[in-house]
């Protein structure tokens, strides 16, 4: 019993010390405020580390979205590619045959040219043939009349340079875009009749050379056949 109630009295004792106010001032209290500051610390260090992790799941889901619409883009890319390679060799096909086509009228109008010039007796150009350079010559005047014209309307501190040249060579001034629309129709128009009644007319005369049927053709202002007489036309 007695060694009971001492242990009572002891226990007892060590209670009623461990109500006592803590000493603000002890090593205890300083413990616990440095310890406190370390928890502090860490926390407000946790806090920061999952901001950052947020955001870079966040970077990350950017990055991952992004690179699948470069994927996207790369495939549409890839398919336009195909399709325009496709379509290039295509065009290549085309241009050789229209290049197979070219030399074989090229051929066909030499030889047609000579055939004329040996019916008329003549050893050098033609008249219809000068006639056709003629035409060609004066078109690409015009041409070049017209856009320069269009020049001198999309810029005009370039009109009075262009005016003067013009009036040194004794022409009159370049035509706006629109006056040279309006006039080119029927300056075509009449240059077509009139070419077509040259070739009639050529036809005709070397019908009455000689009464051996000879294939003849009229041409366009391009240096082109428009038509054959006798012998059908090779394509």
């Amino acid at each position: 019993m007695e060694n009971t109630l001492r242990l009572m009295n002891s226990r007892n004792e060590n209670f009623r010390k461990s109500l006592t106010k803590v000493d603000k001032s002890g090593e205890e209290a300083s413990q616990l405020a440095m310890l406190e500051g370390q928890w502090r610390a860490a926390l407000d260090k946790s806090k920061h580390k999952k901001k950052q992790a947020r955001q870079l799941e966040g970077d990350l889901q950017t990055m991952a979205n992004t690179l699948s619409s470069l994927k996207s883009d790369e495939g549409d890319l890839t398919a336009q590619i195909e399709e325009k390679k496709a379509r290039l060799a295509t065009l290549h096909k085309e241009l050789e045959d229209v290049m197979a086509k070219k030399e074989r009228a090229t051929k066909q109008t030499a030889r047609l040219v000579r055939e004329v010039r040996t019916k008329q007796g003549v050893t050098g150009a033609s008249d219809m043939e000068r006639d056709i350079e003629l035409r060609e010559l004066r078109d690409f005047n015009a041409g070049s009349v017209q856009q320069l014209g269009g020049l001198a309307t999309s810029q005009p501190d370039l009109a009075p340079t262009l005016q003067l040249l013009f009036s040194q060579a004794g022409l009159p001034p370049p035509p706006s875009p629109a006056s040279s629309r309006a006039s080119s129709v029927p300056s075509s128009a009449r240059s077509s009749t009139s070419q077509l009644s040259t070739a009639s007319s050529t036809r005709s005369s070397v019908s009455r050379q000689s009464a051996t049927p000879v294939r003849t053709k009229a041409f366009d202002a391009g240096g082109l056949p428009l038509s054959t007489s006798s012998t059908p036309r090779a394509t």
